[in-house]
């Protein structure tokens, strides 16, 4: 999805107020999803809150992401990937 995330924005600057406005409106109700798992599970994995999403994982990380610069997540802990 993080595909289609840049072509969107590379497309944002023909988009009309109507159409940004239903993106953001949507982009808002998927992080506050994600916020919700993770509120509800703190060690969900990506994964897990993209088929609970309905999103990929790569989506997921992507707004996660967002969420962090935002500061609506924090992060308290690293793993080394295996």
């Amino acid at each position: 999805m993080t595909g289609p995330v840049t072509e969107t924005a590379n497309m944002a600057p023909f988009a009309t107020p109507e159409v940004r406005s239903v993106f953001e409106e949507w982009a808002k109700i998927v992080e506050d999803e994600i916020v919700v798992c993770i509120k509800k599970d703190l060690k969900m994995r990506p994964a897990a809150i993209a088929e609970k999403v309905k999103l990929s994982e790569q989506s997921v990380l992507f707004f996660v992401s967002k969420l962090l610069r935002e500061g609506r997540l924090k992060v308290e802990e690293f793993r080394v990937a295996e």
